[in-house]
């Protein structure tokens, strides 16, 4: 692999994983103990720099991992034979799966605790004493009972069962054209977007990552041909979709078109920066992305109750709030994470899957 693209995806992670954290900080309209700290409207800079950072920037972060995701997973084939596809899934049985299962146990685990010991925290969660068998296995379908963030990894492990019909429809030698397709499905809106694993939010931008190692192609390569078209239309759509939503208007088909640009611009300007030597590789926060992803849902709720009784509530601190409390929680993980590789390394390694 090009040694600038290896980079790249490296470097990218960690940004990509704050951006996670990002999404599900809730400052707008979030009750605390009866209380709603920053109503919509109040403060109208924070409902547009809002908009801007979280909805429209940080939403690029999971179409990202799916698309590096399906660049990673035929990277270096030539062919794409049974033994290849057995190997990759076994891989993903210990990279995947167990993590997905254990992690959901734990946070089942972690919801009875804080059920028993502080009940008022709770608000939508159920403890498994609320919930029959039914309920308890199906949280290890649809994780809104569960762990959130897992939704992800049962995607993409659905997905990876299609990656044999993926390889050779993107084989073909009107692959190009095929890709197009893709990208229209992508852009339309249709109830089909969201389904677990075959839906087109998730399915698009892996085939769209796959597609370029499918065809030998070095994607940073591909998007700097046009990187000043793309930069371009990005910040186009970015002011378009901010105008879209100050007007109290909903265009779903611009909202996939600046995700998808993002998808592009977002490695472009990780691979300038290294190229330029402005940003360098750590790989430790690429190897604590994992634990960031699946752990943050653990903490966060701690901060989003607390900023307001710290400090005093307007649009300022609320802007504050919304910058800070992604890389608080971000960090305060990455050190669990450090505590947990010295006294349980075995244990910790299962639980990020060996990454």
């Amino acid at each position: 692999m090009n040694n600038l693209t290896s980079q790249t995806i490296t470097v990218i992670r960690f940004p990509m994983i704050v951006c996670v954290v990002l999404l599900h900080t809730f400052i707008i309209d979030r009750p605390v103990n009866g209380q709603i700290f920053v109503p919509s409207g109040r403060y109208p800079i924070f409902d547009i720099f809002q908009q801007l950072y979280q909805n429209e920037l940080a939403n690029v972060a999971v179409p990202m991992f799916f698309f590096i995701s399906g660049y990673l997973f035929f990277y270096g084939i030539k062919n794409f034979h049974i033994s290849i596809f057995i190997d990759k899934l076994k891989r993903r049985v210990h990279s995947l799966l167990i993590p997905y299962v254990l992690w959901n146990i734990i946070f089942l685990l972690f919801v009875c605790l804080v059920g028993l010991l502080f009940p008022n925290l709770l608000t939508y969660k159920k403890t498994i004493f609320q919930m029959d068998l039914e309920e308890i296995l199906y949280t290890f379908w649809e994780p809104s009972q569960g762990l959130l963030p897992l939704w992800f990894l049962r995607d993409l492990m659905i997905i990876n069962l299609f990656t044999p019909i993926i390889y050779y429809i993107l084989r073909h030698k009107y692959s190009r054209w095929i890709l197009i397709f893709f990208v229209i499905c992508y852009l339309t809106p249709s109830e089909f977007h969201y389904y677990p694993g075959i839906g087109f939010r998730t399915s698009f931008p892996f085939i769209f990552g796959a597609w370029f190692s499918i065809n030998k192609k070095d994607f940073i390569v591909e998007f700097r041909k046009s990187k000043w078209y793309f930069a371009s239309i990005t910040i186009v759509l970015l002011i378009i979709n901010l105008i879209i939503w100050y007007n109290d208007t909903v265009f779903p088909t611009l909202e996939r078109l600046l995700t998808l640009s993002l998808i592009i611009v977002s490695p472009l300007i990780i691979s300038l920066g290294l190229s330029k030597k402005k940003i360098k590789v750590n790989p430790f926060l690429s190897e604590t992305s994992f634990f960031i992803f699946v752990f943050h849902m653990f903490i966060i709720h701690i901060p989003l109750k607390l900023w307001g009784y710290i400090f005093p509530i307007n649009g300022f601190t609320a802007i504050l709030a919304l910058i800070s409390i992604p890389f608080i929680v971000s960090y305060t993980c990455m050190f669990v994470y450090i505590v947990l590789k010295k006294i349980l390394p075995n244990i910790t390694n299962i639980l990020v899957g060996n990454r």
